[in-house]
């Protein structure tokens, strides 16, 4: 018989994809408030047309760093990079120095092959 795990110390993070409607230093408040050790942001889109918050600006890192430290909540990754036989790492160096910005350790990354 398998062995319960247990998440009950466990650090969660809050993916965007929950409420991509929400921008990100609101969706900082809303995880500190519902216990989430960190949160990942959708810096760029996951396809053509779709929501993204490149956070571009200074003022915009700035915001999130101050909620960060306010809340204590972090910022766990950044997404969405797909990839493909066509994609081109170099257009995603100013997502990754944004997420390097804002405290990023990770990225997400999902293969989009047919």
């Amino acid at each position: 018989m398998p062995r319960a795990v247990s998440y009950a110390n466990a650090a969660l993070s809050l993916a965007h994809l929950c409420d991509l409607d929400v921008a990100p230093a609101a969706l900082i408040d809303q995880a500190a408030q519902a216990g989430f050790a960190s949160v990942g942001f959708r810096t760029y889109r996951a396809a053509a047309g779709g929501i993204e918050y490149p956070l571009a600006r200074a003022d915009e890192r700035q915001q999130i760093q101050r909620r960060v430290t306010r809340t204590g909540t972090s910022v766990l990754y950044i997404e969405l990079i797909s990839l493909d036989a066509a994609t081109d790492a170099e257009r995603y160096r100013p997502m990754l120095a944004t997420g390097a910005a804002i405290g990023a350790s990770r990225v997400a990354v999902a293969g989009d092959s047919a």
